[in-house]
C-alpha cells in the first residue's frame, strides 16, 4: 500500500515537471507573445450625461432667491435667461416663487464683452422695459453673476440702457450682486470666470 502511494506521488511529480511551465524565483512580466490569453481591450470610461442644474433668480417675500432647476443640457447664457424670463415653473410657483419680469419683456440678444454680459431686452414698446423695478433687474443679475460673468450691462434699441440699482440710482455700468445686496436672499460673492 505504501509503495502504491509513493508510485502515485512520483508519477504526479513527473507529470507536473513535464508540462513545460518553468519556475521563476520571483514574478516576471510576460511579453505579449508569451501571454496565454489575448490582452483585454480597454473599454472607454463612460461620460456623465446626466442632468444639469441651473440656478434662476425668482422673488419670494420681497427678495430674490435662487431656485435650482434641472435641465438636460448645459444652457448658453441666452438660454438661461430665456428660462428666467419664462417665469417660475408650477412647482416653483407652488413654493411661493414669483417674478417681477413681465411676460411682455424678453431677451433679444446676449453678448459677452470683456467678461461682462451685455443683455439686450425688447418689449412691445420701450416703456415696458423702462418700467422694470429694481427687483426685476436684480433677478437677472443674480441669475448670471458670479457663476457666468462678473457683471451685467443692459441695452435697448441698440443703445446702452440706464437701469436702477437697489438705491434707485440709474447706471449703465456693469452691475453685480453687490448693487442689489439688500434685495437678495443670496449673499454677494466673488466674481467668476465668464462663460458664453
Amino acid at each position: 500500500m505504501r509503495g502504491s502511494a509513493r508510485a502515485a506521488g512520483l508519477l504526479a511529480v513527473l507529470l507536473l515537471a513535464g508540462c513545460g511551465v518553468p519556475e521563476d524565483e520571483q514574478p516576471r512580466a510576460l511579453e505579449a507573445r508569451e501571454a496565454p490569453f489575448a490582452s483585454p481591450t480597454r473599454s472607454p470610461v463612460p461620460q456623465s450625461v446626466g442632468d444639469r442644474r441651473v440656478a434662476l433668480g425668482f422673488v419670494r417675500d420681497g427678495a430674490v432667491v435662487l431656485s435650482s432647476r434641472t435641465v438636460e443640457d448645459p444652457p448658453t447664457t441666452e438660454q438661461l435667461l430665456e428660462l428666467l424670463f419664462a417665469g417660475p415653473s408650477q412647482d416653483e410657483d407652488a413654493d411661493g416663487l414669483s417674478t417681477f419680469l413681465p411676460s411682455t419683456v424678453s431677451v433679444e440678444d446676449v453678448e459677452i464683452d470683456g467678461g461682462t454680459a451685455v443683455v439686450t431686452l425688447e418689449g412691445p414698446d420701450d416703456s415696458e422695459v423702462l418700467r422694470l423695478q429694481p427687483l426685476a433687474w436684480a433677478q437677472v443679475v443674480a441669475t448670471l453673476t458670479p457663476a457666468r460673468v462678473p457683471g451685467v450691462r443692459f441695452r435697448l434699441d441698440d443703445a446702452d440702457l440706464q437701469v436702477p440699482r437697489e438705491d434707485s440710482v440709474l447706471t449703465s455700468l456693469p452691475l453685480t450682486r453687490r448693487d442689489y445686496a439688500g434685495l437678495l436672499a443670496v449673499q454677494p460673492t466673488a466674481t467668476a470666470t465668464p462663460s458664453a
